[in-house]
């Protein structure tokens, strides 16, 4: 099966610790993230995406699950075949 290839720009938290003035903090807090992939799974909370497949033994490599509230734009690359 060839997966669905994904480009997913996101938002992420921020933080800052220790000691910091007002003004190290004048370019805001939030990360913005792209992060592009195969989507192995999705639903209305969240997109399930891996780096590489191992179709010979089944294995993943690098899932990451985004939340769907934090996408801000979603683009797909290459249509999923079977």
């Amino acid at each position: 099966m060839r997966r669905e290839v994904r480009c997913v720009e996101w938002v992420d938290s921020a933080c800052v610790t220790g000691w910091t003035s007002l003004s190290d903090l004048d370019d805001g807090g939030i990360s913005e993230c792209t992060t592009v992939g195969f989507v192995l799974r999705e639903d209305d909370t969240q997109v399930l995406l891996i780096q590489s497949e191992d179709h010979r033994h089944g294995n993943l490599d690098s899932v990451m699950a985004i939340p769907k509230v934090a996408v801000t734009k979603s683009e797909t690359i290459r249509k999923a075949k079977p």
